[in-house]
């Protein structure tokens, strides 16, 4: 049995998640949010369209936007793509003179090896600038709360439970986290990842974070996760923000797999889960964030149980239950791996439906480059 990370006590203050009846849900109070921004090249296009394309195929009730900035903001046939997605493009002006300090960390490299200023700008140019874009979500007042997924995200299970979750918690919940890597839920609070991140926006906050943005007081690390660290990772300077650590709650591994490490690997060493069947209590399964109990009396996941039963054993389906995304980050790319040597059936099967997306998103595109295409068709969703 996996040990229990956190003893007798809970990991962090782990989200109850609750949900609202289709009936009480407004679509306009809440968004899943996603964004694309530096120099728009085709290859981030496509990762964007491809992980939109993944969230409507589980049919979410609130809103998806799509944040376009910097020579995204006026392209009006990617626009045009997202919204035959059924996702709503907003286009944002541009980030004026926001800079960090200190060393980056290179994109796609084998190993993350840190750069100097001037030669991150000739290997990257404004890439790690452009992440800040993500920290946005926290202006989009319009909405009482957003769930901001990156683009080598690929949701799983329907997260409308997350936003129900934040909208039924007004005063309770301002954020939801999940930790890095593998790390327990508790780590969260400090050690929180970017990739799937529950906010509720506020101008004010917003505005301070831009201004912080502004005069460089950041980190350069890894662009937007390292200055959300830094913003909100200390208590006593959330607090100073109106942000209480006591209103930041923490969602699982589950939530957000790191491919690297392996989705089985993590779904392993969640909190209380006992793996096999017959030994989950609704109230372990509450804890660690499931939406629930009943599904491990059928454990299906969308997208990642084929029909015939044939890629998951029996072990493979109870941990799986609990997957809701996968996230490839650092060197290991979709788009880098080849299908037939990614051994953890969760990944493999999220990457083959992620990949199908990609490639054919990426040949119009390419077209569409080359002017061969004729006019823009509708980028369909998953069937």
């Amino acid at each position: 049995m996996p040990k229990n990370e956190c003893g007798q006590g809970l990991c962090g203050e782990p989200a109850r998640i609750q949900r609202l009846p289709d009936f009480a849900r407004n679509r306009s109070e809440a968004a899943f949010v996603l964004a694309v921004s530096g120099s728009c090249a085709v290859k981030y296009q496509a990762s964007m369209l491809a992980a939109t394309a993944m969230l409507l195929a589980t049919r979410p009730a609130y809103e998806t936007v799509v944040m376009l900035a910097d020579e995204c903001a006026g392209d009006a046939a990617l626009a045009a793509r997202i919204a035959g997605l059924g996702a709503r493009p907003l286009p944002l002006p541009h980030l004026q003179n926001v800079s960090c300090r200190g060393p980056k960390y290179a994109q796609g490299l084998h190993l993350e090896v840190q750069l100097n200023a001037t030669e991150a700008k000739r290997k990257g140019g404004n890439y790690f600038e452009a992440t800040y874009t993500k920290l946005r979500a926290w202006g989009l007042t319009r909405f009482r709360a957003v769930l901001s997924i990156d683009n080598d995200v690929a949701v799983l299970r329907n997260l409308d439970g997350l936003l129900d979750t934040m909208l039924l918690n007004n005063d309770e919940v301002r954020e939801l986290r999940t930790p890095q890597g593998c790390l327990p839920q508790k780590d969260a609070h400090s050690y929180l990842n970017t990739g799937l991140w529950g906010l509720r926006p506020s101008g004010d906050l917003w505005e301070g974070m831009y201004r912080e943005l502004r005069r460089g007081r950041f980190s350069c690390g890894v662009g937007d996760q390292t200055a959300a660290m830094q913003y909100f990772g200390d208590d006593r300077r959330l607090n100073k923000r109106g942000t209480r650590s006591s209103q930041t709650m923490s969602l699982h591994a589950g939530y957000n797999l790191k491919a690297n490490i392996g989705a089985i690997s993590c779904l392993s060493k969640l909190q209380r889960l006992r793996v096999g069947p017959g030994n989950h209590s609704a109230d372990d399964l509450a804890k660690n964030g499931a939406d629930d109990a009943q599904l491990m009396k059928a454990p299906r996941v969308l997208h990642l149980v084929d029909p015939g039963g044939s890629d998951l054993n029996l072990q493979v389906r109870e941990l799986a239950a609990h997957a809701h995304a996968i996230h490839w980050s650092g060197s290991r790319k979709p788009a880098t791996l080849v299908p037939g040597t990614v051994r953890d059936p969760i990944e493999r099967r999220a990457l083959s439906l992620y990949m199908r997306e990609y490639s054919r998103v990426m040949k119009e595109l390419q077209a569409d480059k080359a002017g061969g295409a004729g006019p823009l068709a509708a980028f369909g969703g998953l069937s």
